[in-house]
Parts: C-alpha cells; structure tokens; sequence
C-alpha cells in the first residue's frame, strides 16, 4: 500500500493529524506555563511587599525598645558598710550609710571613715575582674584582697565581691570579708549599688512604672552565706513613692517603701519594719532601679527592670525574627518565580519545535508520491515532535510545582509580616 503512493499518503496524513493534535497540545501546556509564571512572578511582587512591611515594622519596634536619654556619666549610688571590732575589744560596730564616694566599672571605695568614726580610712575595694566565677541568675563572685593602713598598722583584707550587672548602666552587690588585726578576725560586710544614674530632668514625672529582677539577703557576720530572692516593684511617679517586694526562700518576705527625691530614693526603718533603705534609678530612661538595705543583722541589695522596657526588647526581638523569616520566605518565592519562568521558556520552546515537526510533516504529505524515502522523513520528523511534545508537558508540569510553592512560601511570608507587624505596634503602644 505505501509503494502505491495512496497507502502512503493516508499513512502521512494521519501522522500530520496525530502532529497537529500534539501540537495544540503543547500550545496549551505553554500558556499553562505561562500563567503559572505570571501567578509566580505576581507571588513574588506581593513577597516583596511583605517583606518590606516586616522590615519596617522590626524597624519601628526596635526605635520603640531603643534608650531615648543618656545617663548621667560619673558613677554615683549608695552604699552600707558594717565592721564588728567587737574581737578587738570595741564594744560598738562600725555602721555607715552613704551616698558618698567614688566608683568605677570595676571598683568602689568602701566609706570605713565615716562608719569608724576616722579610725579607718577610705577604702578602695576592687570588685571584678576577668576571671570571676559565674553564680546562679547572673551573678558573678570575685575574690581579692587588700591593705587598710591605720594608726594601729597594716590591716589585711581578705573578702568577695558578689555582684550583678544590669547592662553597662548599674550593678548591685555584696563585700563580705575579713580584716586581720593580729590573731583576730574583724567580720567586714558592705553592699552598694552602683551605676550611671538617670538624669533628674528625664525621671518620668507621671504615671507609674512597674519594675521587676533580683534581690540578695545576707546576715551579717563571718562565713554567713548570701540569699538570691526576687523583686518587684512599682514606682509612682505623682504620688513620689516606691512601694515592693523582696521574696526569699529563707528570709521570707521584705516590703520596701521609700520616698522618691529625683533620681533617688529613701525609706527609713520606721517604714520597713527596722530596714532602712537607699537606692535610685539608672539608664537614659529609668529602665532600671536599684538600691540597698540594712537592718535587723542583716543587709542586702535589690536590682529591677521596667516591665514597659522589658516588653518593648522582647517585642522588637520578635519582630525581628519574623522579618528575618519573612526575608527568607521573599528568597524562596523569588526562586520558585525564577523555577517558573525558566519552565515557561523551555515550554514555549517546545511548542516552537512541536510547529517545525507539524510543518515538516506536511510538507512530506504534499510530495507522498515520491516513495517510501519520504514517509520514513516523515516518520521521524513525527518522533521529533513527539519527543517536543513530552518535553513541554514536563515543564509544564515543573511550572505548576513551583507556582504552589511560590502560593506556599507567600502564605508563610505572610504570616511571618503580619506577626512582625503586631510585635511592632505592642511594642509601640507598651513604650
């Protein structure tokens, strides 16, 4: 039949038929690809959008949660120091509470002339250093020692330093030690707060401000251990007041109350069931508070934060974790957009190529007359375009895997801006 030219034709004409559908085939798995690119490329606009909205809003909580003031620059705070000559035959215990003295990141000096009544002098005492051994909730304890020259002589003093710090902008802590006068021991016990005091002119004049951190409880005395507790407070900045609590495990409960004057504060015995009080607030923006406390054979020191500032940090923490994600979802749409396009390329290729086949197809079904030669032209050119026509389904079929990644990745970028978004505008709002 196909040598007689007839059987020949109608074999290429049904193979022009089979290429022609094949061909429309492709034509439509290419527009396919195509508006998977479109919807990719669309996906990947609105990422950008979404990234952008996350980043700014990253940006606005951090600017809420960012110190607005500068602190004072020269270190200043209080402190109570406590010395039992009574081994040496003093009846009374050298006892002082002062505010002032001079200080450093990394030292104080211990007012053990006022507290002995000139006895002693001045007292220089080193608080940390590199090496300190690390203690529980971030605490820190630091062993040194010192020379206290007297009338009487040279004084060793061995002690720790049991510390805590709250930024660059305040530190809390205890000295407690021994001073060797002769075979005899004097118990020497002193707690200090100290730090970069808030400007008086930007202490917060209205409304209250609820701070919350640590406190330390110790009897006085030699080898006497010291107590981590809890503290909470709220400040009154109208009615100038400073009313909260220390709670221990041991020690129980302490209430504190105190008189604000500026950055600083007071609170007498009388007040505190027999512990007087002294301490102020620190930081550009009274983020932090902290003072010290003595009475009933004991001593100790409070540290506390801003619940407004600690809100807003975590807030701007947040929202930056969610831009992060957000940036990180705008890299895979983008991806999955580029995926896209490149399959929409390659379809239309194909679809170019399945045309030529169709077109060569009937060129040889127009000269079927001329044998056997032609058909098996014919016939192979047909493969070719098959092989086109399978080609173009594939990266039809790779262009829709990524336009629903592309879906995917833009829903959890979503997600991720909007989170961002909410942290920014709490965070605001709390600062």
């Amino acid at each position: 039949a196909l040598a007689s030219g007839g059987g020949n034709a109608a074999a290429l004409q049904a193979e022009v038929d089979r290429r022609q559908a094949a061909l429309e085939a492709a034509n439509a798995q290419t527009i396919a690809a195509q508006q998977a690119q479109a919807a990719a490329t669309a996906q990947a606009a609105a990422q950008v959008t979404a990234a952008q909205q996350a980043a700014q809003a990253a940006k606005d909580a951090l600017a809420a949660a960012t110190i607005k003031n500068a602190p004072e620059s020269k270190k200043s705070g209080a402190q109570s120091l406590s010395i039992d000559p009574s081994s040496a035959g003093l009846p009374n215990a050298f006892t002082a509470t002062s505010r002032d003295f001079n200080a450093t990141s990394n030292s104080v000096e211990a007012r053990a002339d006022t507290a002995s009544g000139g006895l002693l002098p001045i007292v220089n005492v080193t608080t940390s250093g590199a090496d300190d051994t690390n203690l529980q909730g971030g605490f820190k304890s630091h062993n040194d020692s010192t020379d206290i020259t007297t009338a009487l002589g040279v004084l060793p003093l061995t002690y720790t330093s049991t510390y805590k710090d709250f930024g660059d902008d305040m530190r809390i802590g205890h000295i407690d030690g021994a001073a060797a006068l002769g075979i005899n021991q004097l118990p020497v016990n002193g707690v200090a707060v100290v730090g970069n005091a808030t400007q008086a002119a930007n202490v917060p004049t209205e409304g209250k401000v609820n701070y919350s951190g640590d406190a330390t409880y110790r009897k006085l005395g030699l080898d006497q251990a010291i107590e981590f507790g809890s503290s909470a407070f709220t400040a009154d900045f109208v009615a100038k007041n400073l009313k909260g609590d220390l709670a221990f495990t041991k020690a129980g409960k302490i209430g504190i109350n105190a008189d604000i004057n500026g950055n600083q504060f007071s609170g007498t015995a009388a007040n505190n069931a027999g512990y007087t009080t002294e301490g102020g607030f620190f930081g550009g923006d009274a983020q932090y508070l902290g003072g010290v406390y003595e009475g009933n054979g004991a001593q100790g020191t409070y540290g506390a934060k801003s619940d407004k500032q600690t809100t807003a940090e975590q807030a701007a923490i947040k929202a930056q974790a969610d831009a992060d994600k957000a940036s990180a979802a705008l890299a895979a749409v983008q991806a999955a957009a580029d995926k896209a396009t490149a399959a929409a390329a390659k379809a239309q290729a194909d679809a170019v190529k399945a045309q030529a086949a169709l077109e060569a197809a009937e060129a040889a079904l127009a000269n079927a007359g001329t044998g056997d030669g032609g058909l098996a032209a014919a016939l192979a050119r047909a493969e070719a375009a098959e092989a086109a026509e399978a080609a173009a389904l594939t990266a039809a079929t790779t262009a829709e895997a990524a336009k629903d990644a592309a879906l995917k990745a833009q829903a959890a970028a979503e997600g991720a801006a909007e989170a961002a978004r909410i942290a920014a505008t709490k965070a605001i709002g709390d600062a």
